[in-house]
């Protein structure tokens, strides 16, 4: 794992120094393809560091169904449970899909 770090933190020292030189002016032209109606991810992201993952609830990257509303409601609230030890009592609590729905829309 050590050697693959150090790989991609030498290219990405290459590519800082040929950007602040000019010496890859071709470099950035992927830029000029990007478009919002694409997905774009971080490759170097190790997931299996991850104990918690959020979501954007507030709206401004997307717009989520009522039934996968629910469904992270109901995830994260047994993992409170299960994982980190909150109530039991919290079982009790189910998902109103008009509490507190606030955005951009």
């Amino acid at each position: 794992v050590d050697s693959y770090i150090n790989a991609v933190n030498k290219k990405i020292e290459v590519l800082q120094l040929q950007h602040n030189t000019g010496t890859n002016k071709q470099s950035h032209n992927h830029l000029n393809n990007l478009t919002d109606k694409a997905v774009y991810a971080n490759n170097y992201f190790n997931f299996g560091e991850i104990k918690v993952v959020g979501f954007d609830l507030d709206y401004t990257l997307l717009s989520y169904s009522t039934e996968l509303q629910k469904l992270i409601y109901t995830h994260a609230r047994d993992s409170l449970i299960e994982t980190y030890g909150f109530p039991r009592e919290l079982l009790s609590c189910e998902f109103d899909s008009t509490f507190a729905v606030r955005g951009l829309s």
